[in-house]
């Protein structure tokens, strides 16, 4: 064809594109690819009822155009309140307010979802509130806690410490207008009634400045709205305005959306609650988000991280173990925030900096010194700026005085020489020094006071002469100028050294700051590599305890990862939002940001690039995948376009029946491979998770009791973390269903029985979802590659035997050449959906054993009065005893039934996959060998030939667009580098 070498070339950008590693460019040629699939799709749109052949091209090109949405990388941001995830996210997305943040109330209680926002008003919001059912069980358990055994409100409800505590203040947050006996005689139903215009509700918040969006957002989130301001004509008592409802119990979850430059690659950040929160929905919210999760950010104050050894206790072991299921040992990122609050002094004592510190404090050193020795010499000159000033005011006296002698002698009067008393203070200030006991004159010589006198003497004795007062003002006029031209310099000289001293001070205070600095970078540096060893350490630990549980000849010498390699790869960042904040010039009332040199100290900018980092994995993959199969598509569309139509018929019965038989086996051995390959992943299902479930009920029922048991020991007031509860606490958690913080440590009773279950199916499961199944997906795709090349080579040769032209052929070459990456694509994604899916799976055991425990949970927290602890403590032991073997093979049982039935289904979906791809290879040779089915009417053959040259035109116009993304990979890659 004459466009031939256009769709050649045009192929060959989209192929050089598909190989580029650089996920701007890929995205370039996905939104190009997208607008291309429009515009073929609006031509083929027309053709419908007159093409055969447009009704197909029409649904391969919806179903590829669905392909081409943007891939979200979910990240989980949590710690313990107060550690400081809202400021960072604040700073990550380069604003200075917009996740609101308050370090009183519990305002980030509630799950917060920020992501890009596409539409024009650049801040929005929506906030989801509980539905009703969700706030009126929350709301009995709230009064289970704040009531005791009598009905009456509990007297720990003012201690927020205690159940009772949080639960008075989150009904009071909602109810602000209700006294603590109001809402103590109040019931659910009116207590409900009140919110009803809340509650399954969603609220929109949107505007164009990010001040007056973060102020809208706050009154919701932060205990700021009045009843009276509530939107949609709800109505207020008069003195609930007297105080503001605070909307954050209420909150399910928040959405944002912002035109951030680090979301515009598809992050999606999330802040989760913190650990003390125990509200169920947002709980339940908060789960599927980190079942979603493409990594974590644990984030902790510095000051704590490293003493608190936050890689080891904020990740438990249940966290540990949730972890290694599925399959997110190497997702996480830590991040230890506020590192410009620090003690220089204890920094210096606590790690060790000599080395770093001593040019510092060298240099320190000289510059005191320096500033001591110019002090001493500005205290001199000090003093002769005083002589100086002491020597003109005398000196202008004497003058006057003279002046008055002269006009008595001008008037022919007797004048006489005044009789004053020896002054030195012109001789010192000639002398730029203060005044001594003797004086030099003029001349140098040492005269003496006594000496001076006499002088005097022999003229005071006698009248004055004219001529002998002019010489005596001229020669005090002229001290007069010897003293001010003493006195310039001497201010000359002051001037310089104040200076100098002004040069020392910033020297010193550019020390200090770097001191800070130092002790800021040498404080990061030590917590990066403790957190990294402590974090290969428990996981090595946590390893080993898995690997004896599961084999009991294992060798505690042997390494199963190489966690010096892990620990390297695991990311720390040590940030200071408010430095970063504050060098960008915002937070101007919290004063310098003296302790960072530059805005990279802060390692902000670090993170951002972090966070683009994190997408580029899913960016590519989709992109590639999208790209692949547009290959594919034009590939095929172009060898549809070039299908003569000049075989007789019983050229092409030939042709068919030869092409049947050869499509009719690679279906059939497509089919038994894909079989073959889920029989592989059922046999090593068994081996590494179903043949461990004996031993593993075996040894959970072995361990219940004494789980059991530990709950109800007697405290131990040394460690109440290894002694039981009291009784209210006990109470608490069976109110909660076995789920709750204590002593700031989330405690799942369920998880606790599950554990030794758990441990022993871990490695298996680990073993399987993160090595077996991935093997065996590359294989399979290999392995459909190989039979549809081998078929290709017997089809060839057929059609040369068929005399088939060449250029045909090579096409079909080409496009064979393709198929490879989309069997990959195809594999890859039921991989990505199995392992989805098994996030889900591996949650059910717990879930199993909550439901079997729900029965003593409620005979437990109906118990009241005398002994309740001791018939609490009987209900639970009884129950478990009776049920425990059930209950664990209950729980493994409903694990393998979904397990399989997983497997059932994507390998359905596998098969209609390749079912898809099927039909079009065959299409393709179709198309070559035989030319498609020519419509007998001439009209429908010419709508035909008009259908294939449009088409052809549509995607030659589209080469150069393509052209130029490949010719700049680079360029707005750098441009989302530099947008944080």
């Amino acid at each position: 064809m004459a466009d031939g070498g256009q769709k050649e070339a045009q192929i060959l950008h989209l192929r050089n594109l598909v190989q580029s590693g650089h996920p701007y460019a890929l995205e370039r040629a996905v939104e190009e690819g997208l607008k291309l699939l429009d515009s073929l799709k609006s031509r083929i749109q027309h053709s419908l009822a007159d093409n055969p052949d447009a009704e197909e091209l029409s649904k391969q090109i919806e179903c590829l155009r669905k392909q081409g949405t943007k891939t979200k990388t979910i990240i989980g941001v949590v710690g313990a309140t107060g550690a400081g995830k809202s400021s960072i996210i604040n700073a990550v997305l380069n604003l200075e307010r917009l996740v609101p943040t308050n370090g009183v109330r519990a305002c980030t209680a509630v799950v917060a979802e920020i992501s890009y926002n596409s539409a024009d008003v650049p801040y929005r919001a929506q906030i989801e509130f509980v539905q009703p059912s969700e706030w009126q069980r929350e709301l009995g358990v709230l009064f289970q806690d704040l009531l005791d055994s009598e009905r009456n409100v509990s007297k720990e409800s003012t201690n927020l410490d205690t159940d009772a505590g949080i639960a008075r203040a989150k009904i009071q947050a909602v109810y602000p207008s209700r006294s603590i006996e109001d809402i103590e005689r109040s019931s659910i139903e009116d207590l409900l009634q009140e919110v009803s215009q809340l509650l399954g509700q969603v609220r929109e918040v949107q505007d164009t400045k990010p001040a007056r969006f973060y102020k809208r957002l706050r009154k919701l989130i932060d205990s700021q709205e009045r009843n009276g301001e509530i939107k949609n004509g709800s109505s207020c008592k008069a003195d609930e305005t007297k105080r503001g409802v605070a909307y954050w119990p209420l909150i399910k979850v928040v959405r944002i959306y912002v035109k951030s430059p680090v979301l515009s690659t598809g992050l999606v950040l999330v802040d989760l609650p913190g650990i003390r929160d125990a509200n169920p929905a947002r709980a339940a919210i908060a789960e599927g988000y980190m079942k979603q999760c493409a990594g974590m950010w644990i984030v902790a104050p510095i000051s704590r991280a490293v003493d608190d050894k936050t890689a080891q206790t904020l990740l438990g072991q249940s966290f540990k173990r949730q972890m290694s299921m599925d399959g997110s040992v190497g997702s996480l990122t830590f991040l230890c925030s506020k590192t410009d609050d620090i003690d220089v002094t204890e920094a210096q004592e606590s790690i060790d900096m000599h080395d770093r510190l001593l040019p510092l404090k060298k240099r320190n050193k000289e510059l005191l010194l320096l500033l001591k020795s110019l002090d001493k010499e500005l205290k001199r000159l000090k003093g002769a700026e005083v002589v100086h000033n002491e020597a003109m005011d005398d000196l202008d006296d004497q003058i006057e005085t003279w002046q008055e002698l002269k006009d008595c002698a001008a008037s022919g009067k007797e004048a006489f020489a005044p009789e004053t008393e020896y002054s030195q203070i012109y001789e010192a200030a000639e002398q730029n020094q203060p005044r001594k006991r003797q004086c030099l004159s003029k001349k140098g010589d040492a005269t003496t006071k006594e000496e001076d006198e006499d002088k005097n003497d022999s003229i005071t004795s006698r009248p004055l002469r004219l001529h002998e007062i002019t010489a005596k003002i001229a020669e005090l006029r002229g001290k007069k100028k010897e003293v001010r031209k003493s006195k310039i310099e001497t201010d000359t000289q002051v001037k310089g050294i104040r200076k100098k001293q002004d040069g020392i001070k910033a020297a010193l205070k550019k020390v200090k700051t770097d001191t800070i600095s130092a002790c800021i970078s040498g404080r990061n540096d030590y917590a990066k590599a403790t957190i990294r060893q402590d974090y290969a350490a428990g996981l090595k630990e946590f390893d080993l305890e898995l690997a004896a549980e599961a084999d009991e000849n294992f060798k505690s010498e042997d390494d199963l990862r190489d966690y010096g390699k892990l620990a390297d790869s695991i990311p720390v960042f040590c940030v200071s939002s408010r430095g970063y904040q504050k060098l960008k010039g915002r937070l101007w009332k919290d004063g310098n940001a003296s302790a960072f040199p530059s805005i990279e100290e802060t390692e902000i900018p670090m993170l951002q690039k972090h966070c683009i980092k994190m997408t580029e994995a899913g960016r590519v993959a989709n992109s590639h995948s999208f790209l692949n199969n547009l290959t594919q598509l034009l590939n095929s569309i172009a060898l549809w376009a070039s299908a003569g139509d000049g075989l007789t018929e019983e050229q092409k019965a030939t042709r068919e029946r030869c092409l049947a038989g050869s499509m009719e086996d690679l279906k059939c051995k497509l089919h038994v491979a894909i079989k073959t390959a889920a029989d592989k992943i059922l046999s090593e299902l068994n081996t590494s998770i179903f043949d461990r479930y004996d031993s593993a009920v075996q040894s959970a029922a072995d361990s219940a009791m004494g789980t059991v048991h530990h709950w109800a020991k007697p405290i131990n007031k040394d460690n109440r973390l290894e002694g039981g509860f009291w009784w209210s606490t006990y109470q608490s958690f069976c109110r909660k269903e076995g789920v709750r913080v204590f002593k700031r440590q989330p405690h799942d009773w369920n998880d606790a029985l599950a554990a030794p279950m758990v441990k022993k199916i871990i490695p298996g499961w680990e073993q399987f979802f993160n090595r077996r199944l991935p093997e065996v997906m590359v294989s399979l795709a290999c392995r459909l590659s190989g039979l549809l090349c081998a078929c290709h080579q017997d089809i060839d040769r057929d059609a040369r035997s068929f005399l088939v032209g060449d250029d045909g052929l090579a096409m079909l070459q080409r496009q064979i050449q393709g198929y490879p990456a989309v069997f990959k694509s195809h594999t890859r994604t039921v991989e990505t959906s199995i392992d989805r899916a098994q996030r889900d799976i591996n949650r059910v055991f717990t879930q199993v054993i909550k439901k079997f425990l729900r029965p003593a949970y409620v005979a437990c927290a109906d118990e009241h009065g005398f002994k309740t602890f001791e018939r609490m403590r009987n209900h639970m032991e009884e129950h478990v005893r009776d049920i425990r073997v059930n209950m664990f093979q209950a729980s493994v049982d409903e694990v393998r039934r979904r397990i399989l039935l997983l497997v059932e289904e994507e390998t359905q979906v596998l098969t209609d996959s390749m079912e898809g791809t099927f039909h079009a290879v065959k299409r393709d040779y179709v198309s070559v060998l035989i030319g498609g089915n020519v419509p007998n009417a001439a009209k429908l053959r010419e709508a035909r030939q008009e259908l294939r040259r449009e088409v052809i035109k549509i995607i030659d116009g589209s080469g150069p667009a393509f052209e130029e993304v490949a010719n700049a990979p680079m360029k707005g890659e750098r441009r989302n580098g530099m947008g944080a």
